[in-house]
């Protein structure tokens, strides 16, 4: 059976929450404003991305883009 777009997109963004949150428990807030290296994202710079691309992605699948 083949997947429509939509489903495959949906299931990534599942997987990609499962594998998050778990991490996500473990950091202390204060750790958020951590960065690897000057001029990358911080943590929470990284998890806003994260976000921010979803629902930039789901806002298309809604317009069906």
């Amino acid at each position: 059976m083949q997947h429509s777009r939509h489903t495959l997109l949906k299931s990534r963004f599942a997987l990609v929450r499962r594998n998050l949150n778990p991490l996500l428990d473990h950091i202390a807030p204060d750790a958020l404003s951590w960065a690897p290296a000057e001029g990358m994202r911080t943590i929470l710079g990284q998890v806003i991305e994260i976000i921010s691309t979803e629902m930039q992605i789901i806002a298309r699948l809604r317009e069906g883009k």
